[in-house]
């Protein structure tokens, strides 16, 4: 290499470096440690004012967010044997649980079950993957290893199957208005479903599995696989509108979540980084860690409790709080 084209590569790189914007480091403006047991499965209201925790001591815990005490407590003589499945419905009045084969849902206030479901005879080898209210407390979504969603009434004991997919349900996400659901499989297939026929609408392929998928306004979904694809696609139209050019190769999402007004976007890592995009140019106005206690730690769950404030959950019964605007107040 020629002396002078030396010289210009230093002098280059600093300039380049100092092209870079650079994002404000951004601290949790609150923090609790809401358990110090083992966190199986844990999930946010809606409004983030309760977590409900599937503990490894096989304990079913409800928690008061504000109050910073526990509301509802199941034992493990309670539970069917091996849950490891949480949802909360949108009020935290009902907790769906499921083992691999067996869903349960409890009236938090009673601390009483109001419904069971075994699946054992339909599901052969296979295992329940997914779980959420569709209806509260007595209409739920299943998803399954084998590819199968299971649109379930356990106030009447049943339920109807259809299997799309050709791997494993990792995703069951609603509409705002309720009226569609979208799945997400191992199979890199997503799915909108007609929630009054059972049938699906319209089918997109990624090249691997499924990761991550978060639905905004307007039929528009962010969905991201295992590898590099990680798309705005609108589900009305199936056309992709935007996606996220990710700096970091091989890693993919684990959560997300749309603002309301669609401004941006928030993901997580699979362990504990989390990202913010703003939805205009796909661009990344910040990143930060949450809280982490261990190698295995991730987050759990994540909601936004008012117009820029992030709450989240993790593996470690961490909930910390987050005040988006501090990263890049002029886009937020």
């Amino acid at each position: 290499m020629k002396l002078s084209t030396y010289i210009g590569l230093v002098l280059l790189v600093p300039l380049l470096l100092s092209c870079q914007k650079e994002v404000s480091p951004i601290s949790a403006s609150s923090r609790w440690q809401i358990s110090t047991d083992p966190i199986v499965d844990g999930k946010l209201s809606d409004n983030g004012k309760f977590a409900a925790l599937l503990l490894s001591n096989k304990r079913l815990e409800l928690w008061n967010n504000s109050a910073q005490r526990k509301v509802s407590l199941w034992q493990n003589e309670q539970l069917v044997a091996d849950s490891y499945l949480l949802a909360l419905s949108e009020s935290a009045e009902y907790i769906l649980s499921a083992s691999h084969n067996t869903i349960q849902i409890w009236h938090t206030e009673a601390e009483e079950s109001v419904g069971t479901l075994n699946l054992s005879a339909h599901l052969g080898d296979a295992r329940i993957t997914q779980i959420r209210f569709w209806m509260s407390p007595y209409r739920v979504l299943i998803g399954t290893s084998s590819g199968d969603v299971i649109f379930a009434d356990t106030q009447n004991n049943s339920y109807r199957v259809n299997r799309s997919h050709s791997g494993e349900v990792v995703k069951l996400e609603l509409s705002n208005d309720q009226n569609f659901l979208f799945s997400g499989g191992n199979d890199g297939l997503v799915i909108k479903w007609d929630l009054i026929n059972y049938r699906p609408l319209v089918t997109k392929k990624l090249p691997f599995r499924i990761t991550s998928l978060a639905v905004g306004l307007n039929d528009n979904l962010f969905v991201s696989d295992a590898l590099k694809d990680h798309i705005i696609w609108n589900s009305e139209q199936d056309i992709v509108i935007n996606e996220v050019t990710y700096f970091k190769r091989f890693q993919w999402f684990r959560e997300a979540l749309f603002d309301p007004q669609l401004r941006w976007l928030v993901t997580s890592s699979p362990k504990t980084d989390m990202y913010l995009w703003n939805l205009n140019d796909m661009s990344i106005l910040g990143s930060w860690m949450v809280e982490s206690q261990s190698f295995g730690s991730t987050v759990e769950d994540l909601v936004l409790l008012e117009a820029n404030t992030l709450r989240t959950l993790t593996s470690d019964g961490v909930i910390q709080d987050w005040d988006l605007s501090t990263l890049s107040p002029d886009k937020l």
